[in-house]
């Protein structure tokens, strides 16, 4: 695990766990709950993330970079996006609780 920034990053076994796949799971549709994103849910997918890591201070916080995508609708209000990066930072009152707060933001590369 490389840490930087005070994250620590996740190993490929780590991201594809049960606990950071059921986590990804419960922000992705926390996301549409906040309107993080204008298609549905039933449309709109979150690839496996590029990139993930924990934070290590308190409190508990995740972030990762995933692809989302929409199949016949557009992800943003404006309906530019079908698709594109999203940095989501995740914060969790304990470990293996759902989300309480969340940050999603379009990442342009």
């Amino acid at each position: 695990m490389a840490q930087a920034d005070g994250k620590v990053e996740l190993n490929e076994a780590e991201i594809a766990s049960a606990p950071m796949v059921t986590l990804r799971n419960a922000a992705f549709k926390f996301a549409f709950d906040k309107g993080c994103f204008a298609s549905p849910l039933s449309s709109t997918t979150m690839e496996s993330p590029r990139y993930m890591a924990r934070y290590t201070e308190p409190p508990l916080r995740y972030e990762w970079i995933s692809r989302v995508v929409s199949s016949g609708s557009r992800l943003d209000r404006e309906g530019c996006y079908p698709s594109g990066l999203f940095k989501f930072v995740v914060t969790m009152a304990k470990p293996n609780s759902a989300p309480s707060d969340m940050h999603v933001e379009q990442v342009f590369i």
